[in-house]
């Protein structure tokens, strides 16, 4: 399905590590993001850009997280619409073409992710493997 999106040239969102944060600590921590985006910005010319989301669920959805990951998913969805009073905060970065995409691979990707993760909610905006 992403291969046909990239090919009509539409929009196509990619969570990184291909499943949620989880929580650690008190703290949500992204698992280990994997190599897929970066080859398919290069695969189809395609830009990346980045996103940084911050906000929680309830702790009812992690409560269930921990219990059992069928339950969580079937909370999923409720947990994404119900932010009325909680919304998400949404800091994009500047576009990365695939061309300005150093090496190939897990040093890549894990600059990429730091980028992500801390510079992203520093204020940074351009992305410096």
């Amino acid at each position: 399905a992403a291969a046909d999106a990239f090919k009509a040239d539409k929009a196509v969102i990619l969570f990184a590590s291909g499943r949620l944060a989880e929580m650690k600590n008190g703290r949500l921590r992204e698992r280990e993001w994997l190599p897929t985006a970066l080859a398919f910005s290069r695969k189809y010319n395609a830009p990346i850009v980045p996103l940084h989301i911050s906000g929680l669920n309830s702790k009812l959805y992690y409560f269930l997280c921990k219990a059992s990951q069928e339950l969580r998913d079937m909370t999923l969805f409720h947990e994404i619409m119900n932010k009325k009073n909680y919304p998400y905060k949404m800091i994009f970065g500047k576009a990365i073409a695939p061309d300005q995409l150093p090496g190939t691979g897990e040093k890549s990707i894990q600059s990429l992710q730091r980028f992500v993760e801390e510079g992203l909610a520093r204020g940074e905006q351009v992305w410096r493997p």
